[in-house]
């Protein structure tokens, strides 16, 4: 049985869950990277990875016996946090950044073809939390609304991408039901006065269960992510053992 720390703190008290002094690596074996999750997000909207770069050079190390949930979303909000001298130092205006990423994901930047809403907003820092599912918010729900098959084709690699880098990083990747199959976003919770009042529920749809089936279609983009996914899955595994073999030191 491993704890789970469900927190989304600054990398510094992040790793403060796991334990300190004599207790490090005792009080929590898990946690939920949320620096490389918001970090791919910043990457996937600039085309740039230096921020992502600069965030994770900034993660403190995690004690022996500990390691870090990789994700891209997960049943909550997304929240995009960053450092202000983070995103100083690579030539960015803190405030325009954080403007251009809520306007990139919620549509309103010209050349988005993310389909996400705003959760909620910090004033003080205008830091945002963002709803929405992986494929609405890499562009797959647009391109497949257009039934433009070239922006189709560009989302389902943006989304083999994202797959691959979690997988890839080390330690334990997560991956939040439906985003291996595209799964778009589901408006109606608007219609549930339960529901209607939290934009959340709008990535937390119920499973298409005839959508799954379509995983075993190449031709389908359920098949396209799916497979991708389970290849890159059996690459990168497939690597670490070999290199566990051999003697390499590896996470």
């Amino acid at each position: 049985m491993a704890t789970i720390a469900e927190a989304t703190v600054a990398p510094r008290e992040m790793v403060r869950y796991f334990g300190e002094g004599a207790k490090a690596g005792k009080e929590c074996e898990l946690a939920y990277n949320t620096t490389f999750m918001a970090a791919i997000w910043d990457a996937i909207a600039t085309k740039d990875v230096r921020l992502l770069r600069k965030s994770m050079g900034r993660l403190p190390a995690k004690p022996l016996g500990t390691t870090w949930i990789t994700y891209l979303r997960c049943h909550d909000d997304i929240k995009l946090e960053f450092n202000d001298q983070d995103i100083y130092s690579i030539g960015f205006d803190a405030q325009r950044h954080r403007a251009f990423l809520k306007n990139f994901y919620t549509g309103k930047y010209k050349k988005s073809t993310a389909k996400g809403a705003v959760f909620s907003n910090n004033p003080k820092t205008d830091d945002i939390r963002l709803s929405g599912t992986l494929a609405a918010l890499a562009g797959l729900e647009h391109a497949v609304q257009l039934g433009n098959d070239l922006e189709k084709d560009l989302a389902c690699r943006r989304i083999a991408m994202m797959h691959a880098v979690i997988l890839a990083y080390g330690g334990l990747p997560m991956l939040y039901y439906g985003d291996e199959l595209g799964s778009m976003n589901d408006y109606t919770y608007v219609q549930e006065d339960d529901k209607a009042y939290d934009n959340r529920w709008m990535h937390r749809p119920i499973m298409n269960w005839k959508a799954a089936e379509k995983r075993n279609d190449p031709e389908s983009v359920q098949g396209y992510i799916f497979n991708s996914l389970k290849q890159n899955f059996e690459r990168i595994f497939t690597n670490t053992a070999l290199r566990l073999v051999n003697g390499c030191k590896w996470w």
